[in-house]
């Protein structure tokens, strides 16, 4: 049985655009609720009571090697979480990712713009890299293009007028 858990930061959000803690005690309860889920024999379930009961709040630690933990009771476990450039600490996400990364089975998939201080942390150098910023531009571009087509009062407009509305709705876009 595989593991997947999904965390969405969201600037727009106070609570998603949450600080680590909560991206990986969300991913913990996801992993948690799926494998109790499956594994419904009494052994588990108490292995789980025992685990979690000891303590009503985790540290970050904790969290994480409970993480590593529950990932051993899966054949693969998957973690996603997207749009990490909204997360409001960064750093403290990308070194627990590291922990977490370097402890075992945890395969991860991490999103983002392209910010700097993501792309320098240790845990993402000589990782690959999948950069999508200019087919984003492009489809702007192509939406832009036909909103202007088609909207009854911007078809209107000159040519050179409709190619400099597109040319900075695009350079503006930033990946959005």
């Amino acid at each position: 049985m595989n593991g997947v858990a999904f965390f969405y930061c969201d600037g727009n959000s106070q609570y998603l655009s949450a600080d680590s803690g909560i991206i990986f005690s969300s991913l913990l309860k996801q992993l948690i609720s799926q494998c109790l889920s499956e594994k419904s024999n009494p052994s588990f379930v108490d292995a789980v009571k025992a685990r979690f009961s000891r303590s009503s709040s985790f540290s970050r630690e904790n969290v994480l090697e409970s993480l590593a933990w529950i990932s051993k009771h899966f054949s693969q476990a998957f973690l996603v979480v997207d749009g990490v450039d909204e997360c409001s600490d960064r750093e403290r996400f990308s070194e627990s990712l590291a922990r977490l990364v370097e402890r075992g089975t945890i395969k991860v998939l991490v999103a983002s713009r392209p910010e700097h201080d993501i792309a320098t942390a240790a845990v993402f150098i000589g990782k690959p890299i999948l950069n999508i910023d200019d087919a984003v531009k492009d489809d702007i571009s192509i939406h832009v293009g036909c909103y202007i087509e088609k909207d009854r009062k911007l078809k209107r407009l000159s040519p050179e007028l409709k190619s400099e509305i597109l040319r900075k709705m695009t350079a503006k876009c930033d990946g959005m």
